[in-house]
C-alpha cells in the first residue's frame, strides 16, 4: 500500500475502528455469543448476558491514549521502513512525547514476539527483514546492536503476513524459519543477502530481486 492510498483508508478513527472490526471475530467476550449491538464499536453490548465492550479489547489500542490513526500510521511506516524507526523520529512525525512514541512501538514489538506460528501452504511468498531501532539510535546496516530483527513471509494471493523476532539473519536461522512456515513447492522471492543462499537446498523456486526494482 502506498502512502497516499494509507491516508484515504484510514483518515478517520471511525475508519481504523471499522478495518479493526473486519479483522477481528466480533463475539461476546464474556458468553461468546456473535448477536451484538455494534452500532457504538468502542460500546459494543451483548444482546445476550447485556456485556459492554469495546471493539478494541484484546489488542495493543486498548486503553490507548493514543489516537488510533496515530497508531497505524507508525505501524505502516514501521512496516515500510528497511531498518525501523527511531522513537525520536516518531515523536516528531506524530507530536507525542518519546516516552509516548517508545511505548508504542514497544507494544508492536512485544505483540510480534507473541505471534502464534502458521503455515502458508503454497502460493508465491516473499521473504524480507527489517531491523527495529530502539530509543534514540539510529545505525543503518544489519548489526544488530541496539536493534531487534523481525522477519516477515508474504503471501502475495492471500496477503497473509507472518512476522517473528529473530536473533539474527544468519542462513540457519532464516532458513528455519521459513521451513516452519513456508511449503517447499512454493515460489520464494528473496533479496540478495547472503542469508537466503541456502535457500534453494529447500525450495526448488527460489528467486532473487532488487529492492530498488520492488517485488513482484
Amino acid at each position: 500500500m502506498k502512502l497516499n492510498e494509507f491516508n484515504n483508508a484510514f483518515q478517520t478513527e471511525q475508519q481504523c475502528l471499522a478495518y479493526i472490526a473486519n479483522l477481528k471475530e466480533n463475539k461476546c467476550i464474556r458468553c461468546f455469543n456473535f448477536n451484538l449491538n455494534t452500532s457504538d464499536l468502542k460500546r459494543m453490548r451483548c444482546l445476550k448476558c447485556n456485556q459492554t465492550f469495546s471493539i478494541l479489547t484484546g489488542t495493543i489500542f486498548s486503553r490507548s491514549q493514543t489516537s488510533l490513526t496515530s497508531c497505524f500510521y507508525l505501524i505502516f511506516r514501521w512496516i515500510n521502513t528497511k531498518h525501523g524507526i527511531p522513537s525520536t523520529d516518531i515523536a516528531k512525525e506524530l507530536g507525542v512525547t518519546l516516552k509516548t512514541a517508545w511505548r508504542m512501538t514497544n507494544k508492536i514489538r512485544t505483540r510480534i514476539a507473541k505471534q502464534k506460528p502458521q503455515f502458508i501452504v503454497e502460493g508465491t511468498v516473499q521473504i524480507d527483514e527489517m531491523y527495529l531501532s530502539h530509543m534514540g539510535f539510529k545505525k543503518q546496516g544489519r548489526s544488530l546492536v541496539n536493534k531487534t530483527l523481525i522477519v516477515g513471509i508474504y503471501q502475495k494471493t492471500t496477503n497473509n503476513l507472518i512476522v517473528k523476532v529473530l536473533k539474527n539473519a544468519k542462513s540457519k536461522n532464516l532458513l528455519q524459519f521459513a521451513k516452519n512456515h513456508i511449503s517447499s513447492k512454493c515460489l520464494v522471492y528473496t533479496d540478495y543477502w547472503k542469508g537466503y543462499c541456502d535457500f534453494k537446498s529447500v525450495f526448488t523456486k527460489h528467486e532473487t530481486v532488487n529492492h530498488q526494482d520492488g517485488y513482484v
